[in-house]
């Protein structure tokens, strides 16, 4: 340090200083460059897909770059470009179908009228029906009456059969090893049976 000139260590510093500040204006210069380059393509791209969705349709990106941004941009003018053609081919199948509305529109006029020249002959047969109707809703009733009480003097039978039948307990201390097969075809069946245990001197019968 004591061969070390003052007047060279205040250049050196001067020089370093300077170095310094010229790059941090390089580094503030390039980085606004750079965001410049990014930035400007989004935001248009973000204002045109604004307009497209307030259905401006014909807001086509500018493609500036080969980058990331670029293809981001050419992307959406293709997809711009199909959701024209998409609408022109909507609009021409609304015409189509336009027109197919108005000639089943005819057609259902026509029809109408020929329904409404054969309502009254319709009615009339209604009018008809419905006193048919209410006739066999009668007879309904009326069966339906008769077979209640049918059934309900089966039932009365049945009970009465199974009442004259022995009963299972009796069955069982008689003959204990034994099987009975029973079986009714609908309610009342027309078989009985009768078991009984006869006590006399000498011998016990059943």
């Amino acid at each position: 340090l004591y061969y070390i000139n003052v007047v060279d260590t205040l250049l050196l510093f001067i020089g370093i200083g300077a170095g310094v500040i010229v790059t941090i204006i390089y580094v503030l210069f390039f980085v606004r460059w750079t965001n410049s380059d990014i930035i400007n393509p989004v935001k248009e791209l973000l204002k045109n897909m604004k307009k497209t969705t307030a259905g401006q349709i014909e807001n086509y990106s500018l493609v500036r770059t080969n980058d990331e941004l670029g293809d981001l941009s050419e992307n959406y003018n293709i997809m711009l470009a199909k959701l024209n053609e998409y609408i022109s081919h909507i609009d021409k199948m609304n015409a189509e179908l336009e027109q197919k509305v108005k000639e089943r529109t005819a057609e259902i006029q026509a029809q109408k009228e020929e329904i409404e020249s054969q309502r009254d002959e319709v009615e009339s047969q209604r009018d008809e029906i419905e006193q048919q109707r209410d006739y066999v809703i009668e007879q309904r009733d009326l069966i339906i009456l008769q077979k209640k009480a049918i059934t309900d003097s089966i039932e009365y039978a049945a009970h009465i059969q199974n009442a004259i039948l022995p009963p299972v307990k009796e069955l069982e201390d008689i003959l204990p090893e034994h099987f009975i097969y029973y079986k009714p075809r609908d309610i009342v069946s027309g078989d009985f049976y009768w078991a009984h245990k006869i006590k006399k001197k000498g011998a016990n019968k059943v």
